[in-house]
Order: C-alpha cells, then structure tokens, then sequence
C-alpha cells in the first residue's frame, strides 16, 4: 500500500506548473556540436536516449557487487535479474554526490542530477540549480513530442518541503518536476492526439482571452502575463509535435507508430507492482515511438515507507524504517536483499523490452539508450552515502562499453562525483557541455 499523504500544493506560479509538464523553450540540435564530441550524427539512423531509474532506500551490502568481465562476469544475489544482460552492464563503484560522502536520503536524492553538494531539505529547494535531464531537455529535446519524461508511483509527501522527497529534476527557476504518477495522464499526454487537439483548441481560447485582459493590465503584470502566455505557446508547440510527426525525406522513422497497448484506466492503481510495471512500460514505449529521448523514473519517493509484502518472502510492510533500517537483524537483512532482487528486476524487465526493439542499421533500443540505474545511498541502515550502488547498462551504440566493473573508489574526490557520470551521457547525446553541477569533466572509462 502506498503511505497516507495530504494533498502537495506547491509555492510556485503557474507558469512554473505549466513548464514543469515539460513545456520548455528549446534551442536546435546542432549536429555539429555532436560530432565534436565524436557522435557521428546521421539523421537516418536511430536516434540515441538517455534514462535514468532509481530507487530508493539503498542496498543489502553484502550483496551488491560484480566481479569479472564478459561473459564470465560475475553478478551478485541481488544483481541476478540481469545476467543475461551482463555484456551490456557497466557496473560503476564508487561514485556520490558529496566529495565528503556526507548527507542521508533527500540530500542525495533530490540532487541526484545536478550535483548540488550543499542543498537540503531544509532549504526547500532554495538554491537548488537545474538538473542535467532538464538542461538536455531544453537544449535537445525539441524534436519529440515530451522534451523530457518523468515518471513516478507516490504523490509528494505532506511533510515541508515534502516534494524534495519525491523528485530529481528541477528546472532553472528551481521549480520542481513533479513526476507523473497517473498512468493514463502520462498515456494521454504522450499518446492521445484527439485529447491533444481539443487541449489545443482551449489554449487557444485562453490564449486570446489573456491577450484581452493584458492590454488592461500594469507594467508588472503584463510581464506575468506574457510569462503566462510563453507558457502556452511553449505547449502550444509541443501539441503540434504530437499531432504532426514531420520528418524530412529519408530520416529515421520509429517502427511504431501507434501504441501497442490500450489507454490505462484513469486514478492510481491500488497495485503497486503493477504501477510500477505500467509506469515502466510506458517509459519504454514512449522511447519506442520517439515521443521523447529523456526519461527519469522514480521507482518510489525517498524514505518511503511504501508496503512490498507482494514480494514472496518479505512480511515487514514498511520498507525504509522497518526494512532499510534493518539494525543488522538477519532477517529484516534477508527481507532487505529481496527488496533490492526485485528493484533489480524491475530494471532488467526493461532492459528486455528495449532489447527486443529493432531499430534499424542493426541495433536495438537498448542499443541506442543509456540507462543508468542505482539508489542514493549504499547501505541504508547506516546512511552510507560514500558510494552509490550504479549501473549504466545499454548503449552499445552510445560508445558505451558494458561487460565490466568500473571502480573507482581508489580514485580523487573529483573522480567520484556521479555528475561526472551524467555529463559523460550527457555529451554523448549531443550536448556541448563541457562542466555541469559539481563536475568539471566527464567521468572516463565509459567507452
């Protein structure tokens, strides 16, 4: 069952709402800034995506690891889910967010891409600088039909500041981007032209109204206003992406144009697996049709205390203060790795759907997309935040190497900032950036 929670109502303004459901201003891609970080940009071959699946409340220690490489890699217990996928792991130790390896939960969490090593929840997102899946969204994302995707299970918790518990990307207003938790609104929104159409027509209504009411209005308030009706245009712009897919003579085309599956029943499942694996599968299918190439899915919020007894042999139902925080108690531990197995699964059944996509000039979905994967913290009894559990899997066709355990926890501070990770995928989407957060180079050995 999912934790009571009182209804989130966010101290921001519409235009902010209205930009955290992905409306954002966009730059063209540049193919030349591609190939000067090597990508060979062609637009007739498959495009490459960037997501990033996380879960919450940390990992079993003893059963987190990998050894070896190839085929003969050897995964752990809990990495078990994914062994026919180990040519196309990268298993990363070592990397966190604080050079200190200091701050528990939320302050690892919610700065999870954009490496802010300061902020907590007490700032309430105060100071908070933009994640690198918005930074791309805006710079990249132009040509689908959601810039980014973000995908969740739980609403915002109700305590202060509770929405910090519940996402990982924020635009540069440092307003918070809200997940979508409803499968059937995220259906819509990515599927349902006709939905689309009407919504258009009543921006347009609005559009006119407001361009009524602001020749009314004082010098202050028409610049709200005008805030207010670039939010419109800026959706305006990405419905008529949904409506009309036009794509130059000889360009790369998706193998589905329409979705394979029925539009999900409106509200939130009361299943949480099932919630878990429709939100999941929605995230593939919307990469399947290029309805966008920059996903984030959150798995459950941070310190949630969501009940996982569907899980055979887990009988405690609350998984971070009766689970994570185990008190070295052999069973709340044995509890604790299945938990971990199953969030594991969870990734590798994507994994497998993306695999069985064909995209043309040989490569498969999962070629094409870099999936990082892993918790904010290592062993969650401790609030061990040292080191991450991670793993980039896929992107064979992103000069990314997998078959491998990365380590580096010998490394410097400067080598251990995850955001070093999120900028080496980063540019391997075409981004020109060359710093991002608390990074100031791409983290080596990828390739």
């Amino acid at each position: 069952m999912y934790p009571t929670t009182d209804t989130y109502h966010p101290g921001i303004s519409r235009r902010g709402i209205l930009k955290g459901l992905g409306a954002t201003l966009t730059l063209p891609f540049l193919p030349s800034l591609a190939w000067a970080k090597g990508w060979d940009y062609d637009p007739s071959k498959p495009p490459r995506r960037w997501v990033t699946m996380l879960f919450t409340n940390g990992v079993h220690p003893d059963h987190w690891w990998a050894k070896g490489s190839g085929a003969s890699m050897e995964l752990s217990k809990s990495l078990k889910p994914l062994e026919k996928f180990k040519q196309d792991l990268l298993v990363i130790e070592g990397l966190r967010v604080k050079d200190d390896g200091q701050g528990f939960h939320v302050n690892n969490f919610t700065n999870w891409l954009n490496g802010s090593a300061e902020v907590n929840a007490k700032s309430g997102g105060k100071g908070l600088p933009q994640s690198i899946d918005i930074h791309m969204a805006k710079n990249l994302g132009h040509n689908t039909v959601m810039p980014s995707l973000h995908l969740g299970i739980e609403p915002p918790k109700s305590k202060t500041n509770g929405v910090m518990w519940s996402t990982i990307s924020w635009t540069d207003n440092k307003v918070p981007v809200v997940p979508e938790i409803q499968p059937r609104m995220a259906f819509d929104a990515l599927f349902d032209s006709a939905k689309l159409e009407r919504e258009k027509s009543l921006l347009d209504l609005v559009q006119h109204q407001a361009k009524d009411v602001n020749r009314k209005l004082a010098y202050q308030d028409r610049q709200k206003m005008d805030q207010f009706l670039t939010s419109i245009r800026e959706i305006e712009q990405r419905i008529d992406r949904a409506i009309n897919d036009e794509r130059p003579p000889g360009a790369w085309r998706p193998a589905m144009d329409k979705p394979g599956i029925d539009a999900p029943a409106p509200g939130i499942p009361t299943d949480v697996q099932a919630h878990q694996e429709l939100m999941s599968d929605l995230l593939v299918l919307a990469l399947q049709m290029d309805k966008t190439r920059i996903a984030t899915m959150i798995f459950e919020n941070d310190s949630s205390n969501i009940s996982l007894t569907f899980i055979d042999g887990v009988t405690n139902g609350a998984f971070h203060g009766g689970i994570s925080h185990h008190q070295s108690d052999a069973e709340m531990l044995r509890q604790y790795q299945l938990t971990n197995e199953y969030h594991v699964g969870l990734c590798a059944r994507s994994l497998e759907k993306m695999a069985a996509v064909e995209e043309g000039n040989g490569t498969t979905l999962l070629d094409n997309t870099m999936v990082t994967f892993g918790s904010n913290m290592f062993d969650g009894n401790k609030h061990d935040s040292s080191r991450f559990p991670v793993i980039l899997a896929g992107g064979r066709n992103c000069d990314i190497k997998g078959g491998r355990v990365l380590d580096l926890t010998g490394e410097s501070v400067e080598n251990r900032r995850l955001l070093n990770l999120h900028l080496a995928t980063a540019q391997r989407m075409g981004s020109n950036l060359e710093a991002y957060g608390n990074s100031v180079f791409p983290l080596k050995g990828l390739s």
